[in-house]
This record gives C-alpha cells, structure tokens and sequence, in this order.
C-alpha cells in the first residue's frame, strides 16, 4: 500500500461490527466507531516512528508516536494498547474510563492488554485555563503516579467519581477539588498531604507541562473533545472517540487481531 493510500484510508479507521462474507462487508465494519471523526492528514504519514529513546509513549513499529505519559494500568508488556485521552470533569470521559479499566483489568480482551492514560481538558491548561478544575485534576493524577507508581489511574477513578454527590458528600465531609485531591492522596498512601497538593498539583511546571503537551498534541490531530484515542496492536490501529464501550472494544479488538488483512484493505 502505498504512503499516500495510508494516509487517505486512515481518516476513515475505524472497526467495529462483525465478520462477514467479503471484503466489503469487513470495510463497512470497520468504519462505524469513527465515522464522524475527523483526523487531520498525515497523522499517520510513516509506518514506524523513530527508534524510542525517551518518551515512554514511544514504542517502535506502532504507528502514533504519542507525547511524553507515566500513567498505565494493565499489562507492563502489552501487545494491545488503548492510548485514551481524557477530560476528568467530562462524565463522557468518566463512561469509557471506566469500560476500558473494567475489561482490562480482568484481561478480558484475549490478548496481552494496557490502557496508557492522557489528559485532555477543555482549555488546554495553559493560562488561565491551567486553573480549570480538569486541569487540576490531571496534574493531581500525575502526581499521584510520582508518588505511588502504578496508582495515578486509580487516582483518575476517584476523581471521576468524585464529581457526582457520592459517600463523601452524604458523610458532610469537604467536597472542594483540593479536598478529593487529598481524599484521593490518603487512599494511595501519601503521607503528606497538603504538601502534595502545594509543591506537586500546584507547583510542579513539569507536571503542568506534561499535561499541557498532552492536551495540545490531541488537539493538534483532530482528537477535539475527550475522550478519544487509539487502539493499537502492533502496526495495526483504529481511531475512536466517546462511543467506545466494552462491546465495541472488543469488536475493535476481533477486527485488528483476526481480520487484519481486511481492515487493512478497508483503509486503501
């Protein structure tokens, strides 16, 4: 296949449905979870990014070559990645968070599975908008992952679940950002506190600066509203956006690892 057929049929990835009798048949499921999407062209302009000498978000052979993360949950040598971009005031967001986690935390996919956490919020979290609440909450969960390895995506869920009246709120405790912040903290085991909310959620420019980039790179290809990502399983990758559920992951799934040859024939 050719650079530029790539390129055009990748704007249209996007597998989902169920096997059938012919190539059309696999096409036209592989386009339903992103239908609506728009990927600016060129996303995917080489086959294999640079060989990986840095970003932990770098992985050779894979066709995105995704911005510096930290935070995973799953399988520490995965052969299927779910990259998922999301905003943590965005109930959307809260929906596929807790899909994806829920399957692969009991390796429901059928294959060697981990989901790479980013951030997107609205506003970018740069100027003004580095004090929006989801922006906040990134930083917390990339602080949490500094200090609990392997914790920030169990962080991530409390903080979901703390934007909707809950247990905390009937027992009348504080329901500030700063408040769950630190709820969340104490769950993971931080000992201090207020100091991690000061000199880390607030004060930390490289944690700040992660989740700017983070949010800028989604933006920059077209994934406009969190949550969105990919599915990538060695050089085979689907788009999608808020749609995605368990069911449809594992159709996404059925259709990168068992119809291969025809989703790739579905992007030409």
């Amino acid at each position: 296949m050719s650079e530029q057929g790539r390129e055009q049929g990748q704007e249209q990835a996007g597998p989902q449905g169920s096997r059938g009798g012919s190539w059309a048949v696999y096409g036209s499921t592989c386009l339903v979870i992103v239908a609506a999407m728009v990927v600016v062209v060129g996303l995917w302009s080489r086959r294999a990014g640079p060989a990986c000498e840095g970003p932990p978000g770098c992985v050779e052979g894979w066709w995105v070559e995704l911005p510096a993360l930290t935070v995973r949950y799953g399988d520490p040598e995965p052969t299927l990645v779910v990259a998922l971009f999301v905003d943590l005031e965005s109930a959307a967001s809260r929906q596929v968070f807790s899909e994806v986690t829920g399957v692969i935390g009991i390796g429901g996919l059928g294959v060697r599975s981990s989901l790479w956490l980013l951030h997107a919020p609205a506003g970018g979290c740069v100027g003004a908008s580095a004090s929006a609440r989801g922006c906040v909450a990134a930083r917390a969960v990339e602080c949490a992952e500094a200090a609990a390895k392997g914790r920030g995506v169990e962080v991530a869920g409390l903080l979901f679940d703390a934007q909707w009246p809950g247990p905390a709120e009937e027992r009348g405790e504080e329901s500030s950002l700063k408040a769950q912040i630190q709820r969340a903290a104490a769950m993971i085991g931080v000992e201090d506190r207020e100091l991690f909310f000061d000199q880390c959620v607030e004060a930390d420019q490289a944690v700040a600066a992660r989740v700017a980039a983070q949010s800028a790179w989604a933006r920059e290809r077209g994934l406009v509203a969190a949550p969105a990502g990919f599915v990538m399983i060695a050089s085979r990758l689907a788009v999608f956006d808020e749609r995605l559920n368990e069911a449809s992951l594992r159709r996404v799934v059925r259709c990168l690892v068992d119809e291969g040859d025809a989703c790739e024939r579905s992007r030409s």
